[in-house]
């Protein structure tokens, strides 16, 4: 071992720090005023809302689970053999009887993204929480959101939600 102990702090340079007396003023970034054939500095367009836009998105979608029931892919709702606590702030409740004791009382959670993607969370459920996108399987990380496709499928315990399109 070397006589030499590193010391918690700044490292030293053998050179000094330039000090400017003035912050530099650089130029301004030029963007164009026409993108696309759009006049960009025309005041007749109108902005685009990105939540109106993603609530009419994430209406589109729906999770259809195996014991029947039809949920919209809307807020942010937690599903488990549990109903609603107080004190908790979901928008939707499901609660699922499973025969095979294989659901956790808050197993997982799902919602949309601000652009209106589907996404779903496993909650540290004891037996996990799994995706079957195409050909693809994998069990979700806990606490970890995961964005979904149209027509993939959770799986948890004996049960499973595939997301569809809404008509």
């Amino acid at each position: 071992m070397s006589g030499h102990s590193k010391k918690p702090g700044l490292a030293q340079s053998l050179q000094s720090a330039k000090v400017f007396a003035e912050i530099p003023v650089l130029p301004p970034i030029l963007q164009p005023s026409v993108v696309d054939g759009w006049d960009l500095h025309d005041k007749a367009l109108k902005p685009r809302s990105v939540g109106e836009d993603a609530d009419r998105r994430a209406e589109s979608y729906q999770l259809v689970f195996s014991d029947g029931q039809r949920v919209p892919c809307q807020g942010h709702g937690v599903v488990g053999r549990m109903p609603e606590q107080p004190g908790e702030k979901y928008t939707a409740y499901i609660v699922v009887e499973d025969s095979s004791h294989q659901t956790s009382r808050r197993h997982f959670e799902f919602g949309t993204t601000p652009i209106g993607q589907v996404w779903v969370m496993d909650l540290g459920s004891a037996n996990g929480t799994f995706v079957r996108s195409g050909e693809a399987y994998m069990q979700l990380q806990a606490k970890q959101r995961t964005v979904l496709s149209e027509n993939d499928v959770i799986r948890f315990g004996s049960l499973s939600a595939k997301v569809e399109r809404s008509n």
